[in-house]
């Protein structure tokens, strides 16, 4: 086992951070990566809700498939490709009785 190791012998200077031997000066600044992350989360979730939607609305759906993998979907494994929709989920705020 090798501790303390020099990280340079690994990570190009160009990029790793000045504290720890690179020439990388990074600031990390919350007001300019926040609103960028959370645009990404917000159209990622919608795609993954719309991809659900066409899988037929199955709890339990297949996480490859609603990335946009190959994998087909929970209904179509089960129903022999025939996607049918499955129970209504109720909408924020929708009383359910």
């Amino acid at each position: 086992m090798i501790f303390n190791d020099d990280l340079r012998k690994h990570v190009p200077p160009s990029q790793l951070d000045k504290a720890y031997g690179g020439d990388v000066d990074f600031k990390y600044d919350h007001t300019v990566y926040w609103a960028a992350i959370n645009k990404l989360c917000t159209e990622r979730r919608a795609a993954y809700k719309e991809k659900w939607i066409q899988g037929g609305k199955r709890m339990g759906e297949y996480e490859a498939y609603l990335r946009g993998g190959e994998q087909k979907s929970l209904a179509e494994l089960e129903n022999g490709g025939d996607v049918k929709e499955g129970l209504d989920v109720p909408a924020a705020g929708d009383l359910v009785v």
